[in-house]
């Protein structure tokens, strides 16, 4: 009797126990939901898009190099006796930079010299003699073609003595020198790469036949390097070509850059974007409200003012324009997007919003 009930005082103790937990169990999960529901929205900027006028820019790599440049080279081959300057150096108009070895080159001019000194003499005797009636016409043409070809053959080696030298044909600097004293050359190889006094420099670069008809000379453009971090130089176009690369496919183009600093060099490599022909209206939108950005795939959020919700929204991302990004489809003029706090939401995320001005309207 004692023992039964013992057993189920027990039994009522377990039940009453369970209840207790249970009881505290739903009291926690219910003060848990009501805790979440009034946590406050995030807050975030947004703004309304609107279509902006864009001048569509065409950006191409290429090299620095000095505007008024050129290979300097002998006109004939020989040995060089003389490499006067070094890459960096100096060089006054005229001033004497390089020569070959002059002492063949001087053979040669004595040797012209005496051959037509020769056929010079030869033809005062014949001609004498012919108006004495003592030499045939044909004797006298004879030696009047040697003597014309002994004159010809002076004129070419006083003509190579002269550019057995190379002279810098403008104020400048060396930017490149690719023989040493004592080298063997051929005629037209250059020795030096010179470039002029006024620094003034150029991009020279290649655009797709599909572009061509779209730049013209003039055109504005923007050249950076990364060399030189974030600076940027202003340049237009001035030269296109008419005929493509056989090479590359790609018609040449030349933009002169304007740098009143010299902070560029010849040789480095710079990015040019150039303003092209076609232009119109487009949405842009700030690079912070992109979120998972992937080549040209990316994500924003579109906010609902009537619900006060947020809805993740694909985008194909455009080219960069100025401090912003063209989007080329998935959103509308008059969405409402998120600019600032974009990283910390997920769809369907209720939002209080602070309107701001940034590539839209308010």
């Amino acid at each position: 009797m004692i023992k039964n009930l013992i057993s189920k005082n027990h039994i009522l103790f377990l039940f009453t126990s369970f209840l207790v937990v249970l009881t505290a169990v739903i009291i926690a999960c219910k003060s848990n939901s009501e805790q979440k529901v009034e946590q406050p929205p995030k807050r975030v900027e947004t703004i309304v898009l609107k279509s902006t006028p864009v001048t569509q820019k065409l950006t191409v790599s290429g090299k620095i190099e000095a505007l008024d440049s050129t290979m300097l080279a002998f006109k004939i081959g020989g040995r060089i006796d003389m490499i006067k300057n070094d890459v960096g150096d100096h060089a006054s108009k005229n001033q004497v930079m390089a020569s070959l070895d002059q002492d063949e080159i001087k053979a040669q001019v004595t040797q012209a010299q005496l051959n037509y000194d020769k056929f010079k003499r030869d033809f005062e005797r014949v001609d004498q003699l012919f108006k004495e009636n003592a030499a045939t016409k044909s004797q006298l043409q004879d030696i009047t073609t040697g003597l014309e070809n002994a004159e010809q053959q002076l004129k070419i080696a006083n003509y190579n003595l002269l550019h057995s030298k190379i002279q810098a044909p403008f104020d400048g600097y060396i930017a490149m020198k690719r023989h040493e004293e004592g080298e063997m050359i051929s005629p037209g190889d250059p020795v030096f790469i010179f470039v002029s006094d006024a620094a003034e420099l150029k991009v020279i670069s290649g655009i797709a036949g599909t572009y061509v008809s779209k730049i013209r000379n003039g055109a504005k453009c923007t050249v950076t390097t990364p060399n030189l971090g974030n600076s940027r130089f202003n340049g237009e176009v001035f030269r296109i070509g008419v005929a493509a690369d056989m090479a590359t496919g790609t018609f040449p183009v030349e933009i002169k850059v304007f740098d009143d600093k010299n902070l560029l060099k010849p040789g480095m490599v710079v990015t040019a974007r150039i303003e092209i022909s076609t232009s119109g209206e487009y949405i842009l939108v700030p690079p912070q409200a992109l979120i998972e950005a992937d080549e040209d795939r990316g994500y924003v959020f579109i906010f609902d003012p009537s619900s006060k919700n947020v809805k993740k929204q694909p985008v194909k991302i455009g080219e960069i324009y100025e401090d912003n990004i063209i989007i080329d489809s998935g959103l509308n003029i008059g969405d409402e997007i998120v600019i600032e706090g974009a990283e910390y939401l997920v769809s369907g995320d209720q939002v209080e919003k602070v309107q701001a001005q940034a590539g839209g309207e308010k």
